[in-house]
């Protein structure tokens, strides 16, 4: 061929322009991605919101939803049987992604896939909550298995308007946890019909972690149930007439979104604050703040993961579903996230947070995280302990028994329990 031809120069550069553009009309350039199908562990509901936003983004896949709920109701499951039938369908289905639902916390040694590595391959840039969430993680087990594009983590809210009605000076942080008290137990002075403070916990969840995370108490030390002891007594008399006598009286498990117009303060997840802006209240209506905590506590109100994201390790879409998590913690899918109302808690791009008019700071505190025990009660030891303290203090709610004979009783299940070292594991 002449190259020196007009004609024949011609038609190599616009061969040159075509090869460039990667026409993909004529079969040149980028192949087009393959159609796969990913099994997806996760809420129906829940996953479904999140579809739109991932169709566009991954149009080459469809996913298939593995609601592990639905599917027991639909066979016609006893609850009582659903632990036992929720850990088969897991094992089963070897769901390539799982939202909101990681099969470690169901199954153990549960092979997902360690995402550290990736981080550091595609040099994916985290923010400073982002960061905290993976070192956490990385530094307790050595491996990241379960990232997040949302955080939440708990806050202090404090009725504000409430305290000047009623002529009580507002609680300040830090307050340590008789201060918080005393401010509880003083807007309750002014009037009795209001409640000091409110959690937003199962009481007995609420009953351990006040002890361990605010008063720096051990639940468990030298292979020994301390919830017995005078401190963690104190503590539970304390509560009990505060809040845990109406909750057990009511049987009411949880409060996560209650009514506070009459409650002074509130301890619960920062997502709250939705709730708040949605009713169009202000700073001015209410505080948010650190925990109360004792001095003797080092740690603080650290991040959790609200959407944990993990992959199966063994998936032959492993590598589909990384680009699915790589997008979801990017910012450029936390800004649709707030838009479209999906983020559980919050984003963790503090430019698309929306607190409205309420300070970030108390959001983005770096938390740290309390250090782990190594020993745990085995389940049927916990559930002992549990029904022991249900039953006892159900009767002294309902005014049959005094409280020094329910604590005794629940004082005796737990020396039995402390009697057998084989109630006590490493975790």
């Amino acid at each position: 061929m002449d190259m020196r031809s007009p004609k024949t120069l011609l038609a190599a550069i616009l061969l040159l322009a075509i090869l460039a553009q990667g026409c993909s009309s004529i079969g040149i350039g980028k192949e087009e991605k393959k159609e796969i199908t990913m099994k997806v562990l996760a809420s129906s509901s829940d996953f479904a919101k999140y579809i739109p936003l991932l169709n566009e983004k991954f149009p080459h896949i469809t996913f298939e939803v593995i609601d592990v709920y639905r599917q027991m109701i639909r066979e016609g499951i006893e609850t009582a049987k659903w632990d036992e039938r929720l850990v088969e369908i897991i094992k089963e289905q070897k769901a390539d992604f799982h939202m909101d639902m990681s099969p470690e916390y169901y199954i153990e040694d549960y092979p997902l896939l360690d995402m550290a590595p990736l981080l550091t391959r595609d040099r994916v840039e985290l923010n400073d909550i982002l960061e905290q969430l993976t070192e956490d993680q990385i530094r307790s087990t050595g491996t990241l298995k379960v990232v997040s594009p949302t955080f939440d983590r708990n806050l202090l809210f404090v009725n504000r308007k409430l305290y000047r009605e009623l002529g009580v000076a507002e609680p300040v942080s830090p307050m340590n946890w008789d201060e918080f008290r005393q401010s509880a137990l003083a807007i309750q002075a002014k009037d009795p019909s209001v409640s000091g403070y409110k959690l937003n916990q199962p009481w007995f969840y609420a009953y351990n972690w006040i002890g361990e995370d605010l008063l720096g108490l051990e639940s468990i030390e030298n292979n020994q149930l301390m919830l017995n002891s005078a401190e963690w007594r104190e503590l539970f008399e304390q509560l009990f007439e505060d809040t845990f006598k109406d909750t057990i009286k009511l049987q009411q498990t949880n409060l996560d979104n209650p009514v506070l117009i009459n409650t002074g303060m509130f301890i619960g997840r920062a997502s709250y604050l939705k709730n708040i802006i949605n009713k169009n209240e202000t700073p001015d209506d209410w505080a948010m703040m650190e925990q109360p905590r004792n001095p003797s506590v080092t740690w603080s109100s650290s991040v959790y993961l609200s959407t944990p994201l993990s992959i199966y390790k063994e998936s032959p879409y492993s590598d589909e579903a990384w680009e699915i998590v790589k997008f979801l913690i990017s910012e450029e899918a936390a800004e649709r996230l707030t838009a479209d109302n999906l983020a559980n808690g919050f984003v963790t791009y503090p430019k698309y947070i929306g607190a409205g008019e309420f300070p970030l700071e108390p959001l983005l505190v770096k938390g740290s995280s309390k250090p782990l025990s190594s020993v745990q009660l085995i389940q049927p030891a916990y559930q002992a302990v549990f029904d022991a303290f249900r039953t006892q203090f159900e009767a002294v709610a309902s005014g049959i028994l005094p409280f020094d004979q329910a604590w005794n009783a629940v004082d005796q299940k737990i020396n039995e329990i402390n009697a057998n070292p084989d109630n006590f594991i490493e975790k």
